[in-house]
């Protein structure tokens, strides 16, 4: 079994930078405890992990959050916090808790796959042998497809996004971009003149989820309304998506485009 590793015993910041920027739920709160217990100790050292290979503040808050509410439910059980203790059952008895309580297939199935690689990543470490949650299926989820805009819908926002202007040429490209590719905004918003491939038709998504990089289709559908944005533009920015005033186009700004509307 490791020694696992306090947060007094880790320095607070690298180079200015935090090295535990992930909120911490139980400061601040008026009457909560600070939880105690092996399994509690498990999961800081498992995020400290997450933390020291890459893992986004996202992607440790969530961790942290799925995997406090399960144990917090053993700990209401009055179960031991050792976590050799902690069985199927256990990780049942959650997942039947939060189903009774009206959460979605959806939030269920991920809630499980977070304890089950929680556990997964113990036994890597050997500090388990067996994983619990391994033999649970997973909660079946019912396909749906996500609205979308009709096709005259889509045209008609098109018809409000004129080639001949800057802004227009520039909502016109983000608008097939979105469309054909499924592109995030995240993704969108940090794409550079160099990352499209005009050659290949491709474009090169280097932060994409997860932090990983993968190339995107660039058809020609996108490709000439690129083309004439890219025309108007006079500057030497690195960066794709301006303003009009050529200046790059910050994430809020990017945010307010996708939900304002032309």
């Amino acid at each position: 079994m490791p020694k696992f590793v306090s947060k007094s015993a880790v320095p607070p910041s690298t180079n200015g930078v935090n090295v535990l920027a992930v909120p911490d739920p139980f400061k601040g709160g008026s009457d909560r405890k600070r939880p105690s217990g092996r399994l509690f100790e498990l999961l800081e050292f498992y995020l400290r992990h997450h933390y020291v290979h890459g893992s986004t503040a996202a992607t440790i808050n969530f961790h942290r959050k799925e995997l406090e509410l399960f144990l917090r439910f053993l700990e209401a059980q009055g179960h031991s916090m050792d976590p050799g203790d902690v069985g199927t059952v256990d990780v049942l008895g959650h997942l039947e808790d939060m189903k009774l309580r009206g959460l979605a297939a959806r939030t269920l199935r991920t809630r499980q796959q977070a304890i089950l690689t929680f556990f997964n990543w113990a036994i890597e470490w050997e500090i388990l042998s067996v994983n619990p949650a391994k033999r649970i299926r997973p909660t079946k989820v019912p396909k749906r497809r996500k609205p979308f805009l009709k096709p005259a819908a889509f045209m008609a926002l098109l018809d409000l996004c004129p080639l001949s202007t800057l802004v227009g040429a520039r909502r016109q490209a983000m608008l097939w971009l979105m469309v054909q590719t499924g592109i995030r905004k995240r993704e969108l918003w940090l794409l550079t003149k160099a990352d499209l491939d005009w050659t290949r038709g491709e474009i090169r998504i280097v932060y994409g989820k997860g932090q990983k990089e993968r190339a995107s289709p660039f058809p020609q559908d996108v490709q000439f309304p690129m083309l004439r944005y890219l025309a108007h533009r006079t500057d030497e920015l690195p960066c794709l998506w301006i303003t009009e005033e050529s200046r790059p186009i910050i994430a809020d700004g990017l945010q307010y485009l996708c939900h304002a509307g032309p």
